[in-house]
């Protein structure tokens, strides 16, 4: 039996010294904050949620899309700081686009109320023409050469 004395106890000591400290080191990492979100709600005129809308966000990086759930929110979420643009958009009602600031660690909360599309239409009216229905004779006159 090999016997160690107080550098096993050492040893065993830094080891847990180390762990401990990887696992504070780690779990302060994955709590690092990089971006922001932006997250809102789409409405139409009378305050009723609108579903299926397109939410369109341009800015830093590709355009994301998100559409909007049952109940009318949306969400962008782990963005990087800096200048977008949200765009509503749902056949039927007029587009809104509005810009918003990302900052670390916020959330910038957009809501937007549609507005129904206003449509043009064109009516035309004209007279019919007048056809005689009481004679219903054609004929010509042919002279005789």
């Amino acid at each position: 039996m090999i016997r160690f004395g107080s550098g096993q106890r050492y040893v065993r000591y830094v080891m847990s010294f180390t762990a401990g400290l990887l696992l504070i080191t780690g779990s302060l990492f994955a709590q690092t904050i990089s971006g922001g979100s932006v997250v809102g709600k789409v409405t139409d005129a009378s305050g009723s949620a609108v579903p299926g809308v397109t939410v369109t966000l341009t800015g830093i990086g590709a355009p994301q899309v998100f559409v909007t759930t049952s109940t009318g929110d949306y969400r962008f979420l782990n963005l990087s700081p800096g200048n977008y643009h949200v765009k509503a958009e749902l056949a039927g009602f007029a587009p809104v686009e509005r810009p918003v600031v990302v900052s670390v660690g916020a959330n910038s909360e957009i809501n937007f109320n549609l507005q129904t599309a206003v449509s043009e239409s064109v009516t035309v009216t004209a007279e019919s023409p007048v056809i005689d229905v009481r004679s219903n004779e054609t004929g010509s006159n042919v002279p005789n050469i």
